[in-house]
């Protein structure tokens, strides 16, 4: 991820892509859980990802500094109490060049996250790892239709997520026919 602040266009800008694809979810989920009503998280998400489209939330990133996720929300944190203070935020389809994202989901998926968790800090971590295994089961899901596999990923598709016992990894290795 720390590729998104370089400026060289070839590894710049597909970095910029993954990481509103990414982080946008995260970061609405923790706007939710900071108090913000559905349609201002979504505006300050869109803003903020604006922000670091436009570079002003990655010219200081610094891999030498930590991991990349814990840097962004730092500046989430930032921005969101440099809105509160101005008390000014654009109102839905003002001056600033929305984004599209598909956040439809979104408040679905964050209703469920708060009544589980009531940290923001660890919803943004828990929304942050949910977007990713969904992000690798897609994936998954791709390579194994190419292949004609896909009875064997739905068979191992829940051992991502849930624990497997000895008994149960005997079972799916008899019904797929592996030793």
């Amino acid at each position: 991820m720390w590729k998104a602040a370089e400026e060289d266009s070839r590894h710049g800008r597909p970095a910029l892509a993954e990481v509103i694809r990414r982080y946008w979810q995260p970061l609405y989920s923790f706007a939710r859980k900071q108090g913000l009503p559905s349609q201002d998280a979504e505006d300050a998400t869109q803003e903020f990802l604006g922000g670091v489209i436009d570079g002003r939330w990655l010219e200081r990133a610094d891999p030498a500094k930590g991991k990349f996720r814990t840097y962004l929300l730092a500046c989430w944190k930032r921005f969101l109490v440099d809105q509160y203070r101005q008390q000014n935020a654009q109102r839905r389809g003002g001056q600033a060049v929305l984004m599209s994202l598909d956040v439809s989901s979104g408040e679905q998926k964050w209703l469920e996250l708060r009544s589980k968790e009531p940290d923001p800090d660890r919803i943004f971590m828990r929304s942050w790892a949910n977007s990713l295994l969904d992000e690798v089961q897609q994936r998954l899901r791709i390579d194994y239709q190419a292949k004609d596999r896909c009875r064997v990923l739905d068979a191992l598709l829940p051992c991502l997520t849930q624990p497997l016992t000895a008994e149960r990894a005997i079972e799916l290795a008899d019904e797929l026919g592996m030793s």
